[in-house]
């Protein structure tokens, strides 16, 4: 049996977001996509706001844990997300999620949820603390996808 070593977890990462870039359909498709409405998109980034939190709030908790430096590198990135997710959402008038910069205060209880069970499964072993990474970045890229389906304001999906 081959233990899942921090290469091995890189290498799964990197083939996910390959066979997941592979997937998306190629820039400048002439098939249209449905146009969501204004309050669709809204909740899109509302989403996405505090769904960047949980990424951060994770990455923040493994790197306090692990001390690994990609969790501090990741969870910069991650505050650069929320911060253009604010942005966008107070260009649209539309209220800000995040009510408290707290690590693992949410508003949606499932993100909220989520943070438990990630930091939980992360907490175990380094291992387990990258696993939980490619999960995050999974999750990101699912629900780009999704959201690239439904908008037809790419500016959320470049942040």
């Amino acid at each position: 049996m081959t233990l899942a070593t921090p290469m091995n977890i890189a290498f799964a990462l990197a083939l996910t977001v390959g066979l997941a870039m592979v997937a998306l359909p190629a820039e400048g498709a002439e098939a249209k996509k449905g146009e969501a409405t204004a309050d669709a998109h809204i909740a899109d980034v509302t989403y996405l706001r505090e769904e960047e939190k949980l990424a951060r709030d994770v990455y923040l908790t493994l790197h306090k844990r692990w001390g690994l430096q990609i969790f501090d590198n990741i969870s910069r990135s991650e505050q650069r997300h929320m911060d253009r997710m604010r942005s966008l959402l107070a260009s649209y008038g539309a209220p800000d999620p995040v009510k408290s910069d707290e690590v693992g205060a949410f508003t949606n209880p499932e993100l909220g949820a989520l943070y438990e069970k990630l930091t939980r499964q992360g907490e175990k072993s380094e291992t387990q603390a990258l696993l939980v990474g490619a999960t995050i970045e999974d999750l990101d890229i699912r629900d780009i996808i999704a959201m690239k389906e439904r908008t037809s304001a790419p500016e959320a999906l470049d942040a």
